[in-house]
């Protein structure tokens, strides 16, 4: 999961040669609802912190602790995700302070 404010969704595809948007709902991740839900909410709260026409005059966050509530649920969201994906799958969650790039461990992956 990555930050991106004004544009298609908080879940990147990611390999060597290639770097993607994916729609939340996409069949191939097969998330719940619930999850889908959450995550495009998510977007929906960082969109609106966030002027794509004029950056500068953008309101942000109202204030430090909103900002890292937002990010301690973009975590918890990362977290979710990885759950629901199967061994396959790597999640990333790349964030603010302190959420910077976590790698999130796949339950299904064996040790």
């Amino acid at each position: 999961m990555a930050l991106d404010q004004g544009l298609r969704g908080p879940l990147w595809f990611e390999d060597p040669d290639t770097m993607d948007n994916v729609h939340p709902a996409s069949p191939e991740l097969g998330l719940s609802d619930d999850l889908v839900r959450g995550l495009l909410a998510w977007q929906d709260e960082l969109d609106a912190t966030y002027d794509l026409d004029d950056p500068a005059s953008s309101p942000g966050f109202p204030s430090e602790a909103a900002e890292h509530d937002f990010h301690a649920r973009g975590w918890e969201l990362a977290r979710r995700v990885g759950h629901e994906l199967d061994e396959t799958w790597e999640v990333t969650y790349a964030g603010g302070s302190p959420f910077r790039e976590v790698e999130i461990p796949n339950p299904s992956t064996p040790s």
